[in-house]
């Protein structure tokens, strides 16, 4: 099938849905990851 072009990066524009979701899960395993090692245990 084809895929539609995707649309002009608009630098004002809301982030996808899709990249806030992957961000907010990134920002929370990178919080986890900070907690260990600051606690001195190991991954």
């Amino acid at each position: 099938w084809t895929v539609p072009e995707p649309p002009a990066l608009d630098p004002g524009a809301e982030e996808p849905k899709e990249i806030a979701a992957a961000r907010k899960t990134a920002d929370k395993l990178a919080a986890q990851q900070a907690q260990q090692s600051e606690e001195g245990g190991t991954p």
